[in-house]
């Protein structure tokens, strides 16, 4: 939602920004999480994106954390509107910067993996690092294995952040 510098500005700038918040809320409330209309899971990436905000509420995770190589994942997660902050893991500064105007994905930019437990290990650190996880609480990580290959997420993983 964006005002004009006009309406910013206006007699009544703050019973603009008010309105305009009330009506976005309303139309979030109108479409509750999951698939958009007329949208079909047709494939692995968008089963266990969908998959995954089901386990975080399932299981009370503090955050969803997505290894992403191209963003599509933590996409993917956004679009079923969890009550969970998405934490997207990727190694690429630029995926990261377009995912900051992803509703609710805190990008992270990390090392990557090469391995399955690696980038366990990393989405972990990274759900602590960012602040949106404290110690000992519950996450759902999603990833694709083998590792590094866009268009593989195919791994969910509940996981306690912090302690071995």
């Amino acid at each position: 939602v964006i005002l004009s510098e006009e309406t910013a500005v206006g007699d009544f700038p703050v019973e603009a920004v008010a309105f305009l918040a009330s009506l976005a809320q309303t139309v979030e409330r109108a479409f509750p999480p999951g698939d958009s209309p007329g949208r079909k899971l047709s494939d692995a990436t968008r089963a266990i994106s969908r998959a995954g905000c089901q386990v975080a509420a399932a299981v009370g995770a503090a955050a969803i954390v997505t290894a992403t190589s191209s963003g599509h994942t933590a996409r993917q997660v956004a679009m079923h509107r969890p009550n969970v902050p998405i934490i997207a893991v990727t190694p690429f500064e630029e995926v990261a910067r377009r995912l900051q105007m992803v509703w609710g994905v805190f990008p992270w930019v990390g090392e990557g993996g090469t391995s399955a437990d690696q980038v366990i290990e990393e989405a972990g650190a990274a759900a602590l690092a960012s602040g949106l996880v404290r110690e000992g609480e519950t996450v759902v990580i999603t990833a694709g294995v083998p590792v590094g290959i866009p268009g593989t997420t195919n791994m969910i993983k509940v996981e306690v952040v912090g302690w071995d």
